[in-house]
C-alpha cells in the first residue's frame, strides 16, 4: 500500500494466495481479496491493512460487489445468484441476472444491484430489485458517433455512484488511414 501523502509504503504478504485483483471495503480497512479460480470458481478473501491471514468468503462464479455497508457480498454461487452475509457466513438465493449481464454496483439503498450488458454498439445498463426481481432499465449508453469504434462501454470500465446519480465509462476508438499503391517498377 502507498500513502498518498506522508508515510512508508506497506508490502502485504499473504501466504500461498496470490491475488488477481482487489477492492477496499467501505469502511476503508478491510480488503476483498480475489484469487485465480480453482476450477470454474475464484476465492474470495477478507483481509485488512495489516495483512491479517485472509478469511475465505465465497467461491463465485462472476465478479462479486460489497455492499455499501460492508457486511454483504452479492456474487454467483452454485449457479445462481446470492446475497453472503460476511458476518453470519450465510447465504440466500437474489435476483437472477441474465447470462451475459455482470454486477457493477450495489445501490446505497441496500435494495438495488446496477448490472450492465453489452451489446454491439452500446451498452444497456439494469437496476435490479435485490428481493422481488423487478429488472428496470436504468440508461442506455449508444454513442452518436460509432466511427471507429473498436471497444463499446464494458466491464470495470464502467462506475456508478452508490446513489446512483453519476456514472463513467470508457471506451476505445481507432482510426487509420487506408493507402493504395500502384505496383513499383
Amino acid at each position: 500500500m502507498v500513502p498518498v501523502g506522508a508515510g512508508q509504503p506497506h508490502v502485504l504478504h499473504w501466504e500461498g494466495i496470490e491475488p488477481i485483483w482487489a477492492v477496499w471495503f467501505p469502511d476503508g480497512q478491510h480488503i476483498l481479496l480475489v484469487t485465480h479460480p480453482s476450477g470454474p470458481d475464484a476465492n474470495m478473501y477478507e483481509t485488512d491493512v495489516n495483512g491479517s491471514t485472509p478469511k475465505l468468503l465465497m467461491r463465485t462464479e462472476a465478479p462479486a460487489l460489497i455492499s455499501p455497508d460492508g457486511r454483504f457480498l452479492f456474487g454467483r454461487e452454485e449457479g445462481a445468484w446470492k446475497i453472503r452475509s460476511i458476518e453470519e457466513n450465510t447465504a440466500r438465493r437474489a435476483a437472477d441476472l441474465q447470462p451475459t449481464e455482470t454486477p457493477i454496483a450495489w445501490a446505497s439503498d441496500m435494495n438495488h444491484i446496477f448490472s450492465e450488458m453489452p451489446g454491439p454498439s452500446g451498452l444497456t445498463i439494469y437496476k435490479h430489485d435485490v428481493d422481488s426481481g423487478h429488472v428496470e432499465v436504468w440508461q442506455v449508453i449508444k454513442l452518436k458517433d460509432q466511427v471507429g469504434l473498436r471497444q463499446a462501454p464494458n466491464g470495470a470500465e464502467v462506475a456508478i455512484t452508490p446513489d446512483g446519480r453519476r456514472m463513467a465509462f470508457n471506451y476505445s476508438t481507432q482510426l487509420g488511414q487506408l493507402y493504395v499503391s500502384s505496383p513499383m517498377k
